[in-house]
C-alpha cells in the first residue's frame, strides 16, 4: 500500500474496512438496487422525462463512482502501488458521486427535470464534439430530438436555453458537498471535500506528495459522498418514500 508514517498494522486495518465499503458499492450492480418501484418519485421523473429519463444518470454516475473505486481498490492491493493513478481515480470517482447528488437531491421536480435536462444536454454536446473530432460526424439527431422532446413536454413555454446552461464540475462538487455535509453531520464537511477534490488533482499531475495517511483520509471521505448519492438513490426510487406530489403528478403524466 501506499507509503506511511503511521503504523502499517493501523492503517491496514484501516484500509480493510474501507475496502469492505467499496465492495458494497462496487457490488449494487450485481443486485436489484437500481430498480425503480412504480409509483416512487424517479418513476415519475422518467415519465415526465419520457424518453430522456433521469433514472438513469444518477444511476449510471453511481455505478461509475463504484467501478472508480474498484480499480482505486484492486491498484492499491498491489505490492507497491504507482500514486498518482490512485489519486486520479479517487477524483473521477467523486466527481461521479457528486453528479449523482446534484442530480437527485432537490425535492423540487422542475429543478430536479432541469438539473437532467441540464446533464443529458452537456453529454451530447461533449459527444458531439469528440465525434466530429474523431470521424467528422456529429452527434445522434435522435438524441437531440429526444431531449427537445423532453423539454417541451415538461418546461411548457419556457425557453430551451434555461436548460442548456454551462455545467461545471466544480460547481457541482461544492453543491453536493453541502448536501454530505447536511446527510453525514460532520461540520466543515464540505470544505474537505471540496479542497479535498483540487488536492486530488495535484497529487495526480505530481504537483505534490501525499502519504498513506492522508490518503485513507481521503478514500473515507469519497465514500462519504458516493454512500451519500446511494442513500439519496434509494430513497427516490422506493415508493414509500415518494414525494408528497407524486401521486397527482402520475396521475397527471398517464392521462395526458
Amino acid at each position: 500500500m501506499l507509503s506511511h508514517d503511521r503504523s502499517p498494522l493501523a492503517l491496514d486495518a484501516e484500509f480493510a474496512a474501507l475496502f469492505d465499503r467499496i465492495d458494497f458499492l462496487a457490488g449494487l450492480g450485481e443486485t436489484v438496487f437500481f430498480d425503480i418501484e412504480n409509483g416512487s418519485t424517479l418513476f415519475v421523473d422518467d415519465l415526465a422525462l419520457d424518453p430522456v429519463g433521469a433514472s438513469a444518470l444518477s444511476a449510471n454516475a453511481i455505478r461509475a463512482a463504484g467501478q472508480h473505486f474498484a480499480a482505486l481498490q484492486s491498484l492499491l492491493e498491489r505490492a507497491d502501488p504507482p500514486r498518482l493513478p490512485a489519486f486520479a481515480l479517487l477524483r473521477a470517482a467523486l466527481d461521479a458521486a457528486s453528479s449523482a447528488i446534484w442530480l437527485l437531491e432537490p425535492d423540487d421536480r422542475d429543478e430536479r427535470a432541469s438539473r437532467a435536462l441540464r446533464r443529458h444536454w452537456a453529454d451530447l454536446g461533449e459527444a458531439e464534439q469528440m465525434s466530429l473530432a474523431l470521424t467528422a460526424s456529429g452527434a445522434s439527431s435522435d438524441d437531440t430530438a429526444a431531449w427537445t422532446r423532453a423539454h417541451s413536454r415538461w418546461f411548457v413555454g419556457v425557453p430551451a436555453d434555461r436548460a442548456r446552461m454551462a455545467l461545471d464540475t466544480a460547481q457541482t462538487v461544492a453543491a453536493a458537498a453541502e448536501v454530505v455535509e447536511a446527510f453525514t453531520e460532520v461540520p466543515g464537511a464540505a470544505v474537505v471535500i471540496t479542497s479535498g477534490r483540487a488536492g486530488f488533482g495535484s497529487v495526480a499531475m505530481a504537483r505534490y506528495a501525499a502519504d498513506g495517511e492522508l490518503f485513507a483520509g481521503s478514500l473515507s471521505m469519497a465514500l462519504d459522498v458516493a454512500e451519500t448519492a446511494i442513500s439519496l438513490f434509494h430513497a427516490r426510487a422506493v415508493a414509500a418514500s415518494q414525494l408528497p406530489d407524486d401521486a397527482a403528478t402520475l396521475a397527471y403524466l398517464r392521462g395526458r
